[in-house]
């Protein structure tokens, strides 16, 4: 017995909300926590460089960057599961009435 195989489309507006209030949330996450002293999460060093000099900033800038892309990669990943899963549900909950690709002959 088979399962018939079912396509669903990504909801590019879900994924795009997910990843953005991932993103904001994990920039709070320190990576560190309980290794080195002091706050080192993203938005702490994005802080740092408001309220100190410019040669400070020049020398963190990098850092930040590195940390911003690693932290959007994990949130566009964890976001596309997520979006997935409520895409999945979302059509189970409505009673499976689902637009499938049409057979071609």
């Amino acid at each position: 017995m088979q399962m018939a195989a079912k396509q669903f489309q990504t909801n590019y507006r879900i994924l795009t909300l997910l990843a953005i209030l991932l993103f904001v949330g994990l920039g709070f996450v320190d990576p560190v926590a309980g290794v080195a002293k002091g706050d080192c999460s993203l938005w702490s060093y994005v802080g740092i460089i408001f309220r100190t000099n410019r040669a400070v900033a020049e020398e963190i800038g990098p850092k930040i960057v590195y940390m911003a892309l690693l932290t959007a990669m994990v949130a566009v990943v964890i976001a596309w599961v997520l979006q997935a899963l409520i895409v999945v549900l979302y059509s189970r909950l409505r009673g499976g009435r689902h637009q499938s690709p049409k057979p071609q002959a």
